[in-house]
């Protein structure tokens, strides 16, 4: 389903720019590209390359697959030139870094929406009143953003659609169809009805906005506690909920952020109660902190919490709760911004991967008379990278067109316990999906290692093997043989990000 040029509003929106080619972008574009619209994503590193060679597919919630090619890939706003409109579809704590290269996507009449979680950096921008134009020194601390991205471009959007991505090219749309604007300062202007009838014809339900706000605190209110909580109890939303403590914490959290935004003179139209009822109902869902420190992202600690305690301030609102709860998750987040970034092997990463794996003891040897194989094979492996250093590595072996055998996972023991193997393991998961395996199986005999595949991903245990290699534990004479259905790993991955229709507002994106 494609979005078109024009609409009954009278607004012409034929050069569209998607900026951040993850799950939401990705969706975004997806939908809208046709022939009446030229879209083009900006994206950098291997997502580039991939999304060049393979095209954009998207995946909708009743499993149909679509590959999209007419889009537009570059690395640099620069060499998209000028858009009519532009979706900044990257995380808050990364807008700073993108905002210099945004005027080049800009003429006089450029739309910008914004697509963050949490509270957004433009929140007193045409807001009326003693505060207008405040600017919150958390998300925006050198104005970097304020100088590139006008006011007057900015329509504010929530994103309901829940959706993740699937190695670089593949967009699953889990659930969800809204995605309601807003001008700034509440009217209803030309352009945004236009917008509002762009989103609608690629498949969205994009209501109009009077308070664009109000509607942002909806989510913010879910965001600022569910989601740090997670982060340092690693439990679902089911769990917090469920647990009468975690669901109190939750709750007075929620009441400080809802004084807050009632302080600012937003209007909550729906109860803390039912907030915490929709979140409970969702069932064992990871909320997107929990997913970034797993994969050993950062954490958007200031945009969904900091952000609320920066108002709290400004108000004059007390938020001990939500204080108490941002102290401990900046502590746990000084061990996961660690600037590290998994991507596919290239030739010149070789020995640096067989020397982390040497350091476990697991480096197969070629000089072995039984030795199953010899090294690693480049186009099946991934590595962690982080400032330039190769710190993780994973790998896999195709037995058969649809049997894998996953296969040298390690990281730098200075980086264990960010969730760099996590991140490598979910990695070739998605590859060997991508080209068609189904089964999985590894073999290893390390008892912490057969535990954390078991309770992670879902393995079980199918029998025992030899041991091939004399590398790793010498006291263990045998493999243990786990197997995962790729299916069905993909299955329960889904049904713990996917969420409720409805009033499930607590939910992050």
């Amino acid at each position: 389903m494609g979005g078109n040029s024009t609409t009954g509003a009278g607004q012409v929106f034929p050069r569209i720019c998607v900026v951040g080619a993850g799950a939401i972008g990705g969706l975004i574009a997806g939908r809208l590209a046709g022939p009446n619209v030229k879209v083009t994503l900006v994206e950098n590193g291997d997502r580039l390359e991939a999304l060049r060679a393979d095209g954009l597919t998207l995946i909708s919630p009743s499993g149909e697959r679509r590959t999209i090619r007419d889009l537009s890939v570059v690395g640099d706003p620069a060499e998209a030139g000028r858009q009519d409109l532009v979706f900044l579809a990257v995380k808050a704590q990364d807008l700073p870094s993108v905002a210099p290269g945004l005027p080049s996507l800009f003429h006089p009449d450029t739309v910008v929406v914004t697509l963050q979680n949490g509270i957004p950096w433009w929140y007193f921008q045409r807001f009326g009143g003693p505060l207008e134009g405040r600017r919150l020194e958390r998300l925006d601390p050198d104005g970097v953003l304020e100088r590139h991205v006008q006011p007057r471009r900015i329509v504010g959007c929530v994103v309901y659609p829940a959706a993740e991505m699937n190695g670089d090219c593949t967009v699953r749309h889990v659930e969800g169809e809204k995605l309601p604007v807003g001008e700034l300062d509440g009217t209803a202007t030309e352009r945004v009805l236009a917008l509002s009838g762009v989103l609608e014809e690629a498949g969205f339900r994009s209501r109009v906005l009077e308070d664009v706000r109000s509607e942002l605190w909806l989510k913010a209110l879910g965001s600022v506690s569910l989601n740090p909580i997670s982060a340092l109890t690693e439990a679902t939303l089911e769990d917090i909920c469920r647990f009468p403590a975690t669901r109190s914490l939750a709750a007075a959290m929620m009441n400080e952020a809802q004084n807050v935004a009632e302080a600012l003179g937003a209007s909550l139209r729906v109860g803390i109660e039912r907030r915490i009822a929709g979140a409970e109902a969702v069932g064992p869902h990871k909320t997107s902190m929990l997913q970034d420190l797993e994969a050993g992202r950062p954490l958007e600690t200031e945009g969904l919490v900091g952000s609320v305690l920066e108002l709290a301030s400004i108000t004059g609102t007390a938020t001990p709760a939500i204080e108490a709860v941002y102290a401990c998750v900046k502590l746990r987040e000084s061990g996961t911004e660690t600037g590290v970034r998994i991507r596919r092997m290239r030739d010149e990463d070789l020995s640096d991967a067989m020397a982390i794996l040497e350091r476990w003891d697991m480096a197969p040897t070629p000089d072995e008379a039984d030795a199953e194989r010899s090294g690693l094979e480049v186009a099946n492996s991934f590595v962690a990278e982080q400032a330039g250093r190769v710190v993780g590595v994973a790998s896999f072996i195709r037995l058969a067109p649809d049997v894998g055998e996953t296969a040298s996972l390690a990281v730098d023991p200075e980086c264990r316990g960010l969730g760099i193997g996590y991140a490598l393991q979910v990695a070739r998961f998605q590859e060997m999906q991508r080209r068609g395996i189904r089964w999985v199986r590894t073999e290893t005999d390390r008892p912490e290692t057969i535990s954390w595949y078991e309770r992670k991903f879902g393995y079980r245990r199918v029998g025992t093997n030899p041991k091939k290699h004399a590398f790793s534990l010498p006291d263990v004479d045998h493999w243990t043989v786990l197997e995962l259905d790729l299916r069905e790993w993909v299955r329960r991955t889904s049904e713990r990000t996917a969420v409720p229709s409805g009033e499930a507002l607590s939910r992050p994106i």
